[in-house]
């Protein structure tokens, strides 16, 4: 079984393949020997054992509960008169504004990078 770990926002990568640990460096393979190296080893199941408590711990992201805060921002900025990117001033709901492609993807192009931004957020 592999698993890997991305730390330090991308620069380093721990993968453990089947107890064989490699180490990357901004993607790139980084030649430093982790062969018998049971310290970073028990760090590395440290790290995974504590992500999955915490993923645990908050929840599935559900893609109704960014929905919803989406209608609700785009409510109070309709009843402040603020400007709305791309608001064609459908009723705020989640049918007129929600609707999906059949890969999908949301038919209203500007929720498909919030959706992306919302879980990355989420996960952290």
């Amino acid at each position: 079984m592999s698993e890997q770990y991305t730390f330090a926002d991308g620069k380093y990568t721990l993968i453990n393949d089947n107890g064989v640990l490699t180490a990357l460096r901004n993607g790139e393979p980084w030649g430093r020997d982790l062969v018998g190296d049971n310290l970073v080893y028990w760090m590395f199941v440290e790290v995974l054992r504590l992500k999955a408590e915490l993923d645990a711990a908050r929840g599935p992201v559900v893609r109704e509960h960014f929905e919803d805060q989406c209608m609700t921002l785009m409510r109070l900025k309709r009843e402040n008169g603020q400007f709305i990117g791309a608001d064609n001033g459908v009723p705020v709901e989640r049918e007129a504004l929600f609707w999906r492609k059949p890969n999908g993807q949301y038919g209203v192009e500007m929720f498909n990078a919030a959706w992306q931004g919302y879980q990355w957020g989420a996960q952290r």
